[in-house]
């Protein structure tokens, strides 16, 4: 996961994408000290010792709350400064991609428990209504497998670089992105250098 979101406005082309790495590091050392405690729990259960075990349970509990808490804090970081962004450049609607079907077709700890689409979608459009602007939900079934331009299937290459059988490439955020403003009927004209925000 090294894109969390790919941002693209329409009017005058301005890119942006907001990078994961460090939330998926997060993530795995987190999921590694949740395990420990957890195999520490079971070994004083089959020892007898219910109160180590009660205390393990405790920090097991302890640990998961600051997990999903540092990402919900992520999810309202990036909605919040996506939609004021969005916002200070003039837009009255924004088309959020849901992918309707990534976690049947390639599910993994990422696709399921990392990073829920609906938790995201769901504070940019609450930040959306704050701000007096539109959320519309599209579904973005196929996004990234067809080429935003002309329509070919994509074949996916190293470093999330997608390439289309006329030779045509393109990062698969951007192509994400530009096929679900093609889905919402928007036309974009022009695209800048994207911006890049950790």
């Amino acid at each position: 996961m090294s894109v969390l979101a790919s941002v693209l406005v329409v009017g005058d082309g301005t890119w942006s994408f907001y990078k994961g790495v460090r939330t998926e590091e997060d993530y795995f050392y987190s999921e590694k000290e949740i395990s420990e405690v957890r195999s520490l729990a079971d070994k004083a259960k089959n020892m007898g010792e219910q109160e180590a075990r009660d205390g393990l349970d405790r920090e097991k509990r302890r640990l998961f709350k600051k997990l999903t808490s540092g990402l919900l804090h992520l999810y309202r970081l990036l909605a919040s400064h996506s939609v004021k962004a969005l916002d200070q450049l003039g837009a009255s609607a924004i088309c959020l991609g849901y992918p309707l079907s990534a976690a049947q077709e390639e599910g993994n700890e990422l696709a399921v428990d990392l990073w829920s689409c609906r938790k995201p979608m769901d504070a940019i459009g609450s930040r959306a209504h704050e701000c007096g602007v539109k959320a519309l939900e599209v579904v973005e079934y196929n996004a990234s497998k067809y080429c935003a331009y002309r329509g070919g299937e994509a074949k996916r290459g190293a470093r999330g670089v997608i390439s289309c059988p006329l030779e045509h490439k393109l990062r698969s955020g951007m192509n994400g992105a530009l096929s679900i403003l093609k889905k919402a009927n928007a036309v974009v004209s022009t695209v800048n250098k994207p911006l890049s925000f950790l």
